[in-house]
């Protein structure tokens, strides 16, 4: 993203939306590729040890 100006959204071949760069995250344009929120992060528990 620190590249661009304006980033435009496809999803099934049709346009989504154009955002600035600037006024946009990752999370926002996630959220308009695949039309519903998305968790980008996901964290996982230690394995716990058997003994």
């Amino acid at each position: 993203m620190a590249i661009t100006d304006e980033v435009s959204v496809m999803r099934r071949g049709e346009m989504v939306a154009t955002r600035k760069t600037r006024e946009t995250s990752v999370e926002e344009l996630a959220e308009l590729m695949v039309g519903r929120r998305v968790l980008l992060r996901v964290e996982r528990a230690l394995p716990t040890r058997v003994r």
